[in-house]
C-alpha cells in the first residue's frame, strides 16, 4: 500500500454541508454536524494506490470528497470488481457499527481526496449526545444490517449468481434476526411463512416422532432454511433450533413471491438450484461441521490462556485466515458494549453481534479468549462458540467450577460439549490423574498439552478441524507384526497419528505406538512379549494354555498405565461373551485392554472383567474402522488389514475325517509325505480372526480413506518368530502407497 499524504482541508462550512447530504447524518442539528466535522481527518491517495486491503484491521470509515474509488476483492485479485464509488460515498460504513476487518480492498483509480472518521471518535460523540444520536444510531444499525446481509448473500453459493439489483432488493427486504443459543427457529408442522438465510452461527435440524427427538443434520453459515416449504407451499417438515448464538436473514413468503414475479428467470434459476442441491448433495453428517468460532475458557488459575490461544491460532492459520479475539481487542477496536451490559439499548445489543459476525465472515476461524471470571465477555464467548475448550492445570483442584456450570446454563440443549485441555509439564511422557478430571465432566474429548510442545497443539487443531488421522490395525495373529513396518513408513513420511486403535494383535501393536515408542523399540518389545505366547499347555478344560506367562510379561511391559493418560488417543476392541456384544476399551488399564483383546477363544482363557468375560475382539470386529469413525467424527481413517481373505497355505490333502495320530506319524516318518494341515492353535486363531469379516469389508468401503492390505498369504497366523521379515514386508508394501496418499492430500489442501 502506498503512503498517504495530508490533504488541504476544506472550509468548515463546506465540510458541514457535505455531511448534511449524507444519509447517515440526516436529521442532526447544525451544532452536532459541527462536532462531527471537528473529529474528521483529511487524507489523500494517489491514483493506483490502495486505501486498504482485504483483512486489514478496520478503525475508520472514509468519506470521499473528490476522485473515484473501486472496491475489489483484494489487492491480489483486483480484477474482481465489486463496486464503484465517488464524491459523497462512505467506504465501510459498517466499521461504525462494529466491523473490525476489511472485507475487500479499496483501490484509488484517480487522485482521491477524502476525510476519515474513526470508530472511537464516533463512539465518544455517541456517548456525549445519546439522545441526539439515537435516531442516527437506529438508522445506522439498519444500514449496517443491510450491508452485512448483502455481503453474506454475495459470498453464498446459492445467491452469488444473482444480479446486483436483485441482491440489493433481497438485502433491503430481509430482516436480520439474532437467534440465541437453544432457541427454536422453525417448528415442525407450522406454516412455511419465511425463508431463512444463515448469516453466522449453526443450527440443528431435528425430527420428532412419537415425542422422541431425532437429530438429523447440522446447518452451517451460508446455508438456507425453510425454502422448500415456501416454494412447495407445505408446512414445516422438521424442527430447527440454534446450537449457538446465530444470526439469520429472514425473507417473508410475500416478498419472495413479489421477487419471483419481478425477476422470474433469475429467481427460478436460484430456486431450481436449491431443490437440485437438496436432491443430489449429501447432507452434512451430524457432528461433522467444522467449528469456525472456538472459545477458550480457563478453569484453573494462572494457566497461560493467551499463549495457548496464540499457538492454536498459528496451527489453525494453515487452514485459513484465523484471528484471536479477547476483551482487550474488542475495547481497542472502539469500546463495543456486549449486549448483556445494556439489554435495553438496541445499538449496544447489536454492536458486538455485528462485530463478531463480520469477523466470522472474513475469517475461517475465530479464537475467542474469555476473561478469567464470569464476565459479560466470557458469557459472550460461550454463547458465540461452535466449540468450547476448557483449559486446566493438572496440578489444580479437579472439582467442577462455576464457569463450567455457567456453560450448562447457556448451552442448555447440550449439543456443544466442551473439549478438556490438560496442561502437562514439558517432560511428561504419560500423564497422571486424568480419570479424576474426567469423572465429573461430560466432554466430547480430552487433550494432553505438554508445555511448549507444538506437536500437541497441532494435534488439537487437527481434531477441531476434522483432519485428525486415525489408524486402525486389524487382527491376524503373527501376521500382525507387519503393522510395525507400516508404522515405520508413516514415521519416515511424517504422517502423524492422532488416534490409534485395533483388535487382537492390532491392539497390542497400537498400544505401543500410543505410548510414543519408536519402531525399533516396538520391534524389540514385541519379540520379547510374543515369545510368551508359546506358554506351557494346561489341562484343556477352558483353554489350551493358562495365559499366566503372557499376562506376566504384558504387565511388566505396560505396568499401571491408563489409556486416558496417553497423549495419543487409543482404543482396543474385545468381545463380551457374557452379554454377546463388543467391548470398546478407551479408558482404564492398558494391560486389561491388550490382554482382553488378545484372549483368543480356546487358546487362552476369557479375560475376567466387571462387565463379563472378554475374549479376542476379532470374534466380532477384526478391523474396527467403524469404531474409529465414531470416536474421531469427521476425521481421516487409515486401516491396515493383515488378515487376507484367501490363504495360499491351505492345500486340501485329506477327506472329511482326520486322525491326529496319522498327522503326527506322517511328520515323524521321513519316508512318508507329511500331511499339510494347520495345527489346533492355528485353526482356533484363524476362526477367531474370521469373526466380523463380512461386516469389516463393508465398513472398509464406507469408513476408510486409505485401506492397506500387505501381501501376507504365505505366512501363518502363528509366525511370530518371523517378526523382522513381516515388519519389512509391511514397510515395503505401505511406504509407496502412503507417500502417494500424502501427496494427494497435500494437493487437495493446496487447491
Amino acid at each position: 500500500m502506498l503512503p498517504k499524504h495530508p490533504n488541504d482541508s476544506m472550509e468548515p462550512d463546506e465540510i458541514i454541508a457535505l455531511l448534511a447530504t449524507l444519509d447517515v447524518f440526516r436529521g442532526l442539528e447544525q451544532s452536532l454536524l459541527t462536532r462531527v466535522a471537528q473529529v474528521l481527518e483529511p487524507m489523500s491517495f494517489t491514483s493506483g494506490s490502495y486505501l486498504f486491503d482485504r483483512h486489514d484491521v478496520a478503525h475508520t470509515v472514509f468519506i470521499i470528497v473528490s476522485g473515484n474509488v473501486r472496491r475489489v476483492a483484494s489487492s491480489a485479485n483486483c480484477s474482481s470488481v465489486l463496486s464503484e464509488h465517488s464524491r459523497g460515498d462512505i467506504l465501510d460504513l459498517a466499521v461504525l457499527g462494529g466491523q473490525m476487518t476489511r472485507s475487500s480492498a479499496a483501490l484509488a483509480i484517480s487522485e482521491v481526496q477524502l476525510y476519515q472518521l474513526s470508530r472511537s471518535a464516533f463512539k465518544q460523540l455517541q456517548a456525549q449526545y445519546p439522545t441526539q444520536f439515537s435516531a442516527l444510531i437506529r438508522r445506522l444499525t439498519q444500514t449496517i444490517e443491510i450491508i452485512h446481509l448483502k455481503a453474506a448473500l454475495q459470498e453464498s453459493a446459492l445467491f452469488s449468481d444473482l444480479s446486483e439489483d436483485i441482491l440489493d432488493h433481497l438485502s433491503h427486504e430481509m430482516e436480520l434476526k439474532v437467534v440465541p443459543s437453544g432457541m427454536q427457529l422453525i417448528k415442525k408442522g407450522d406454516p412455511s411463512d419465511y425463508i431463512y438465510f444463515v448469516v453466522s452461527g449453526r443450527f440443528l435440524a431435528v425430527d420428532e416422532i412419537d415425542g422422541q427427538e431425532i437429530p438429523l443434520r447440522d446447518v452451517d453459515r451460508g446455508e438456507v432454511l425453510g425454502e422448500i416449504g415456501v416454494i412447495l407451499e407445505t408446512s414445516r417438515a422438521v424442527h430447527v433450533r440454534a446450537v449457538r448464538d446465530s444470526t439469520v436473514g429472514r425473507l417473508s413468503k410475500t416478498v419472495f413471491e413479489t421477487l419471483f414475479n419481478n425477476h422470474p428467470v433469475a429467481v427460478h434459476k436460484a430456486t431450481t438450484k436449491m431443490i437440485v442441491d437438496h436432491l443430489i448433495s449429501p447432507s452434512r453428517p451430524l457432528g461433522a461441521t467444522i467449528p469456525r468460532t472456538i472459545a477458550i475458557l480457563p478453569i484453573s488459575t494462572g494457566v497461560p490462556i493467551s499463549e495457548i490461544a496464540r499457538m492454536l491460532g498459528i496451527a489453525l492459520s494453515s487452514r485459513g485466515a484465523t484471528l484471536t479475539v479477547d476483551s482487550q481487542l474488542i475495547t481497542s477496536m472502539g469500546g463495543l458494549n456486549d449486549q448483556s451490559l445494556a439489554p435495553s439499548d438496541e445499538a449496544s445489543r447489536g454492536s458486538i453481534v455485528n462485530a463478531l459476525n463480520d469477523l466470522e465472515r472474513s475469517h475461517e476461524h475465530l479464537i475467542l479468549v474469555s476473561d478469567t471470571g464470569d464476565t459479560p465477555w466470557t458469557q459472550r464467548c460461550i454463547r458465540q462458540a461452535d466449540a468450547i475448550l476448557l483449559l486446566a492445570d493438572t496440578s489444580a483442584d479437579t472439582s467442577v467450577t462455576p464457569l463450567e456450570q455457567q456453560i450448562k446454563k447457556i448451552k442448555t440443549d447440550g449439543r456443544i460439549k466442551p473439549h478438556l485441555l490438560l496442561l502437562q509439564k514439558a517432560e511428561t511422557s504419560v500423564a497422571r490423574n486424568t480419570a479424576a478430571w474426567l469423572a465429573h465432566r461430560d466432554c466430547v474429548m480430552h487433550h494432553h498439552l505438554r508445555h511448549g510442545k507444538k506437536d500437541d497443539i497441532q494435534r488439537l487443531a487437527r481434531f477441531l478441524t476434522g483432519e485428525a488421522i486415525g489408524l486402525v490395525l486389524g487382527a491376524g495373529g503373527g501376521r500382525g507384526l507387519a503393522h510395525i513396518g507400516v508404522f515405520r513408513a508413516m514415521k519416515e513420511l511424517n504422517i502423524p497419528i492422532d488416534y490409534i486403535g485395533g483388535t487382537s494383535v492390532g491392539a497390542f501393536i497400537a498400544c505401543q505406538i500410543a505410548l510414543g515408542w519408536s519402531p525399533d523399540k516396538i520391534l524389540e518389545q514385541s519379540k520379547r512379549i510374543t515369545s510368551s505366547f508359546a506358554d506351557l499347555p494346561t489341562l484343556p478344560i477352558v483353554s489350551l494354555f493358562s495365559g499366566r506367562k503372557a499376562c506376566r510379561v504384558t504387565e511388566q511391559a505396560f505396568g499401571d498405565i491408563l489409556i486416558e493418560d496417553l497423549s495419543t488417543k487409543y482404543f482396543a476392541v474385545s468381545c463380551n461373551i457374557s452379554h454377546a456384544g463388543m467391548k470398546i476399551h478407551n479408558r482404564g488399564p492398558m494391560v486389561e485392554a491388550v490382554l482382553a483383546s488378545n484372549a483368543a477363544p480356546g487358546i487362552y482363557p476369557p479375560y475376567p472383567h466387571q462387565d463379563g468375560l472378554l475374549v479376542d475382539g476379532a470374534a466380532l470386529n477384526s478391523l474396527p474402522v467403524d469404531v474409529m469413525a465414531q470416536a474421531n467424527p469427521g476425521g481421516i481413517v487409515l486401516a491396515v488389514n493383515v488378515n487376507p481373505k484367501n490363504d495360499a497355505r491351505d492345500p486340501i490333502e485329506y477327506d472329511g475325517a482326520l486322525s491326529g495320530w496319522s498327522v503326527l506319524f506322517s511328520r515323524l516318518n521321513p519316508f512318508r509325505k507329511s500331511i499339510n494341515v494347520p495345527n489346533m492353535v492355528e485353526v482356533l486363531m484363524r476362526v477367531s480372526n474370521i469373526g466380523g469379516t463380512l461386516e469389516q469389508r463393508k465398513n472398509q468401503a464406507v469408513y476408510t480413506d486409505l485401506y492397506l492390505e500387505p501381501p501376507l498369504t504365505d505366512f501363518s497366523v502363528v509366525d511370530y518368530k518371523k517378526i523382522e521379515q513381516l515388519a519389512n514386508i509391511g514397510y515395503d508394501y505401505a511406504k509407496p502407497l502412503l507417500e502417494k496418499w500424502k501427496q494427494e492430500k497435500e494437493k487437495e489442501k493446496g487447491n
